[in-house]
């Protein structure tokens, strides 16, 4: 009997795996089949090029006026449109002037070229998690990469064309040079991923609370030259015309393809629980939930930490998953970004040689409840599977943090 129970995990385990690397094949199957069927138009992607197509014809300073972008996109999409005429570009002014160029191509063949960029980013982001699990056992590595090219929102990602595997690639990126003690690279590639700024809010926190001025200043000096460049090459006017969006994008409860039902963060969830005739109510309350999860964060980070020490990784895993869960905007391709946490939080297990069986179940099982959830039961528990999963691991870092801390109060003692 004692035979049966030990391997009976073993292959319970081993099921998960082959169960979430056929998910992922048939990823690259569900891919296929939507380009072939033409809906790949559908994507975040057309919004991109949108506002690409208006730089490239010398109208990047209304990349923000939504007339100008129905009749764009509208034409772009051979007479076809989102709801209401117009799914807006979001991003700052620079994202739409680097990535301009594209708009020279049709919009089939550019986002031909951006899923192969994608490709790319999926291969470093694989790179980058075999660098993070060097100290891992083969299995365990195995494990990672499988799991996160099976969770949905990679999928989402890639049908969308959306930016968050470049942010996850961003974040790891920065967190690899701030545990080499290298800043300034932490810094540019911190600056690279302000593409999404509302992703890199809480790590930026984390700089300004651990003072890497020098990273902070890599930072500054970078913004700036964004903001000359922008600024000569598509008006001054952008700047402001971004902020004044972002606002009112925060107003928008269906309206313009932006539903908060969908998201995966505590506004998401306030919305299935409270309905969106409380969407004054929601707002206020996740603006004060945002600010005091950043409040939280920047003293997480007070007294004397290295980057050698474990606890390093309970930290930042616990800024990273902060961050998603509380969030204004963190729609379902967001998802990967919880892929940083998770990861970091078994490396944390890993170094104290503690115990990784039933975390590692709990992220073997989290792919194909995430997919089945979302058929089934999607949001009508109040709250998402997925948003679930994500408080549990919050509860679980936190629990273990606190527990690092009592055990080094007693040693000093």
């Amino acid at each position: 009997m004692p035979t049966i129970k030990s391997r009976f995990p073993r292959w319970l385990m081993l099921g998960a795996l082959v169960l979430n690397l056929s998910l992922a094949i048939s990823y690259v199957g569900l891919w296929l089949m939507q380009a072939q069927r033409g809906n790949l138009w559908r994507a975040d992607f057309s919004a991109f090029y949108t506002s690409w197509a208006m730089v490239r014809d010398g109208k990047g300073s209304l990349i923000y006026n939504f007339e100008l972008e129905k009749q764009y996109q509208w034409y772009i999409l051979g007479e076809r449109s989102f709801s209401e005429g117009l799914l807006p570009f979001i991003n700052p002014p620079h994202v739409a002037l680097v990535f301009s160029p594209l708009a020279n191509l049709s919009l089939l063949n550019a986002f031909a070229v951006w899923t192969l960029l994608q490709v790319g980013l999926l291969f470093w982001l694989f790179c980058l998690l075999k660098w993070l699990a060097a100290d891992w056992t083969r299995s365990e590595r195995t494990m990672l990469l499988i799991t996160t090219a099976a969770l949905p929102s990679m999928l989402i990602n890639f049908l969308l064309g959306a930016f968050s595997l470049l942010m996850l690639v961003c974040v790891l990126l920065s967190i690899n040079a701030l545990r080499r003690n290298r800043q300034i690279p932490a810094g540019l590639w911190f600056l690279i991923g302000l593409i999404k700024p509302q992703v890199m809010v809480f790590l930026g926190v984390a700089l300004l609370a651990t003072r890497r001025w020098r990273a902070l200043f890599a930072i500054f000096c970078g913004a700036v030259v964004i903001f000359l460049i922008s600024s000569l090459a598509l008006g001054w006017n952008t700047w402001p015309d971004y902020v004044q969006q972002l606002r009112e994008f925060s107003n928008f409860f269906g309206k313009y393809s932006i539903d908060p039902e969908g998201m995966y963060n505590l506004r998401g969830t306030l919305v299935l629980l409270l309905g969106k005739q409380h969407a004054i109510f929601i707002n206020t309350l996740s603006i004060f939930a945002l600010i005091g999860s950043l409040i939280f964060t920047f003293f997480l980070w007070q007294g004397n930490w290295r980057v050698e020490d474990a606890t390093f990784e309970l930290r930042m895993a616990l800024t990273l998953i902060l961050g998603s869960l509380f969030n204004i905007h963190a729609f379902p391709q967001d998802g990967l970004l919880v892929i940083a946490p998770a990861a970091l939080f078994y490396d944390y297990l890993c170094r104290r040689g503690l115990s990784r069986r039933v975390y590692a179940s709990f992220l073997l099982l989290c792919p194909t409840l995430f997919i089945v959830s979302e058929f089934t039961i999607g949001g009508r528990l109040g709250i998402r599977i997925t948003v679930l999963a994500m408080i549990v691991l919050t509860c679980w870092i936190c629990i273990t943090l606190l527990g690092e801390k009592n055990k080094s109060s007693y040693v000093h003692q």
